[in-house]
């Protein structure tokens, strides 16, 4: 029986909440995303998604999975624009359950043109929803948004060769990151201090 491994001191050791009940691991989801500036002006992002288990897995016409091979292993290259729209996107599975798994990944060509900033739910959901696609590559591309935000924003500013404490107002437009969260409620505390000419900014009651 494997214990759950000792955390760093970094990590919040949720073992403690347990008041004394033993705990096994049983399986690790890690997923990791990446963001780069290009020399030719755009923005690329890479995804991967792995699943391992600490104990053998029979797994469809795989058979005995031992531990820590991965289920699944999915990785994924976006390449964006300044304006947050998809240019290239290309998607492999290193390891899947079963060889049907690879048929999802031709549609993630239906992805080209769909933009981070309106709509990328939506956008998906119609290329790749239901048994158009893979579920495990519909959770990264969703997140990848997110991953985006934290590295286009700031690139731009790098590119620049300016450091700022937060984002600037451009084309008196608010930073995306206004109205998405509850710390960026626009009619919050956070708005009220860093961007008092954005509080109750009603433009941003927008659809994601």
């Amino acid at each position: 029986m494997q214990s759950t491994p000792t955390p760093t001191s970094n990590t919040i050791n949720f073992a403690e909440a347990t008041e004394g009940v033993r705990r096994e691991l049983l399986h690790t989801r890690t997923v990791d995303y990446r963001g780069f500036s290009r020399s030719d002006g755009l923005w690329e992002m890479e995804a991967e998604l792995k699943d391992v288990k600490t104990h053998p897995l029979g797994l469809y016409e795989r058979g005995q999975v031992p531990p820590q091979e991965p289920i699944h292993h999915m990785v994924m290259r976006v390449v964006i624009d300044d304006d947050f729209v998809v240019r290239a996107i290309d998607a492999r599975m290193v390891h899947q359950p079963l060889a049907e798994c690879s048929q999802a990944l031709p549609p993630m060509q239906g992805m080209l043109g769909a933009c981070m900033r309106r709509g990328w739910r939506q956008s998906i959901e119609s290329a790749l929803g239901q048994t158009r696609g893979c579920a495990h590559l519909r959770e990264l591309l969703m997140n990848l948004a997110t991953a985006t935000f934290q590295t286009v924003p700031a690139g731009q500013v790098l590119r620049q060769g300016i450091v700022h404490d937060k984002p600037e107002i451009q084309d008196g437009q608010p930073p995306f990151q206004l109205d998405r969260c509850v710390t960026w409620d626009v009619n919050g505390t956070a708005v009220a201090r860093h961007y008092p000419d954005y509080v109750g900014w009603k433009p941003l009651r927008r659809q994601g």
